[in-house]
């Protein structure tokens, strides 16, 4: 394989996988719990080598990714900015724990400077998303004296216990006993609407539930609101005015509204973050995946009035350090990363090369009987697969044999949704128009061939 490997992609020159690749995976079957395992059943791709928005693996298949490696390496796979930092930090030092570095300050400096909200901020760096959703949710409680919280249908906010309990997906909760007090209300997916309504004649009826929920069934102990701006599983896009009109709700019932983007931040929406489309300013954000391109990072960033008051500090001091958190080599990704969002304007780029593959996907759905709803932003896309058009029923299983047929023609890409019935397009934000032409060829070639066995 010569060095450009990346200018013959897509490119499959043995079935995956292949002898090699199949080797590796076996020893991993052999060593590694199978609980470890979801997407990964289908799309049996071994890693060799990544660049920009191309994978090689351990046959020299290559392939165009439209995962980003699970919404994660949004700069793009070895960017040589991000690369060369961690090689400068890990041989000055590798690990400092909680202690102050110029780099530290630095990324704290960075993220408050990019987050949402003209108020004064404060970071705590973690060591994933989940875990700086279960900081933001911590401080909330500690913060009000108040301990229950009220997130959204639909939504995915983790798996830890903490996370679980405010995610409203049944097949993550399975298995476990969940925290007590946690409350949703419907998600404002205007392409299902439980309701049956049409926006914007509907009046955001939807919004109603908050009211209900807080009265009929909370006991009006509530710390916070913990919602996602765009989803991340499915990819619904709410109204330009839900997110306004529950933040004022929240203010009148002294509620704190959380912001998830640990899927839809840094960048793949088209906008830094996704609550910008929105012009509402969270008192708290929380980041992971896209911080620092992949590796392990979260970060939690509040209005400092909340975190630092002198009630907090007399009481929780030194109950928010972390082992990793804050990690000297990850901090040098996270702040190469921010730095190639801004100088080389990838949240643009991503709004760009978006509309570019919505557009395909709608001109494709008016030729395949079991594409549905094109739904997102950015480069945070699903497209919906059903069993019949007419019907409207999303289908996990025609998604997955999508997934499976793609993979084996060059390009990865994997379902979602509550249901599992969305195709998820979450490219690096670095992919060009032309690859991402490729990548929609391939996955229009899969659907066709389905749709010839039905």
């Amino acid at each position: 394989m010569k060095e450009e490997w990346w200018l013959e992609a897509p490119k499959i020159a043995v079935k995956p996988p292949g002898p090699k690749a199949m080797k590796i995976i076996e020893m991993n079957n052999r060593y590694m719990s199978g609980l470890c395992r979801g997407i990964s059943r289908i799309l049996q791709v071994v890693f060799d080598e990544a660049k920009g928005a191309l994978v090689k693996d351990a046959d020299g298949n290559l392939y165009i990714d439209f995962t980003s490696a699970v919404t994660c390496c949004n700069t793009g796979f070895a960017h040589p900015r991000v690369v060369k930092a961690v090689q400068e930090q890990i041989a000055k030092f590798q690990h400092c724990y909680e202690y102050p570095t110029e780099l530290r300050g630095e990324v704290a400096r960075l993220l408050c400077e990019i987050t949402p909200g003209d108020y004064d901020k404060a970071v705590i760096f973690s060591n994933c998303g989940a875990e700086s959703i279960e900081n933001a949710l911590r401080i909330a409680e500690m913060v009000t004296g108040k301990h229950e919280i009220i997130s959204l249908w639909e939504s995915f906010h983790g798996k830890t216990r903490g996370t679980t309990s405010y995610t409203t997906m049944r097949g993550v909760k399975a298995g476990l006993k969940l925290l007590p007090k946690a409350y949703s209300i419907p998600y404002p997916d205007c392409n299902h609407c439980f309701l049956k309504k049409e926006y914007p004649d509907c009046g955001l009826q939807c919004l109603d539930f908050f009211d209900y929920v807080i009265n009929f069934e909370t006991s009006g102990d509530i710390a916070a609101l913990i919602l996602e701006p765009i989803l991340g599983g499915g990819c619904a896009v709410p109204p330009k005015d839900y997110w306004p009109a529950l933040k004022e709700k929240c203010e009148d019932y002294n509620i704190l509204f959380i912001d998830d983007e640990v899927q839809a931040g840094f960048g793949r929406t088209g906008k830094m973050w996704a609550i910008e489309h929105y012009g509402v300013e969270p008192d708290i954000i929380t980041g992971g995946k896209g911080l620092a391109s992949g590796l392990p990072a979260g970060s939690t960033v509040c209005r400092k009035s909340l975190s630092d008051s002198p009630e907090m500090l007399e009481r929780y001091t030194g109950l928010f350090t972390s082992t990793f958190g804050g990690n000297p080599v990850i901090l040098a990704a996270a702040k190469a990363s921010i730095e190639v969002y801004l100088e080389e304007k990838l949240p643009e780029h991503a709004g760009e090369v978006g509309e570019h593959i919505m557009k395909r996907c709608n001109e494709m759905a008016e030729d395949h009987k079991i594409l549905g709803h094109i739904q997102g932003k950015g480069l945070l896309i699903g497209v919906e697969i059903v069993e019949d058009k007419g019907a409207d029923k999303p289908s996990k299983k025609y998604t997955l044999d999508i997934c499976k047929r793609a993979f084996e023609k060059g390009l990865l890409i994997f379902n979602t949704g509550w249901h599992g019935g969305f195709l998820k397009i979450n490219p690096v934000l670095a992919i060009t128009k032309e690859q991402a032409d490729k990548g929609l060829d391939i996955l229009d070639d899969a659907i066709g061939d389905l749709e010839k066995t039905l």
